[in-house]
């Protein structure tokens, strides 16, 4: 059995560019215009990656509340880029606590998840929702971009 190491938090374009190395594809759950898979974000754009397993039902959903929420908080230019994982392996790379997984600047939105390492291949509910709620999405987008 493979025991989980600790793995320290990274910033998102290091991520990125570490799947695409890998081999492994970044796909938009829901695409927007703004929406690209690039490893050069313009320093103008916010980048919010959802980690998801293929299908999720949750994806697409998180993906349009991420812009809406951004939007309402006057922040036009936000790339959601969608990793898919498959592997435990791609789990635990991409800090996938459960499908979908919601990392801004690097961070867990839920504050409480940030210091948990039990990555896996799963589902993720937020109170018992596949959607995390709209307050967790702004509360974490002020914490990350306010300290830019």
């Amino acid at each position: 059995m493979t025991t989980m190491a600790h793995f320290p938090r990274r910033p998102i374009l290091a991520i990125v560019t570490m799947l695409l190395i890998a081999g492994c594809r970044t796909m938009p759950a829901q695409p927007a215009p703004s929406d690209h898979a690039s490893n050069s974000v313009p320093s103008s754009h916010h980048v919010v990656v959802v980690v998801v397993v293929e299908d999720c039902p949750g994806a697409a959903p998180t993906a349009h509340l991420i812009r809406s929420v951004a939007a309402a908080m006057g922040i036009p230019a936000v790339d959601v880029q969608t990793i898919v994982v498959r592997t435990p392996e791609e789990a635990a790379a991409n800090q996938m606590l459960g499908s979908p997984t919601v990392l801004i600047g690097g961070m867990d939105i839920e504050p409480r998840a940030r210091a948990r390492t039990d990555y896996a291949i799963a589902c993720r509910l937020y109170g018992g929702r596949s959607v995390p709620p709209s307050s967790l999405v702004e509360a974490a987008i002020r914490e990350a971009w306010t300290k830019q």
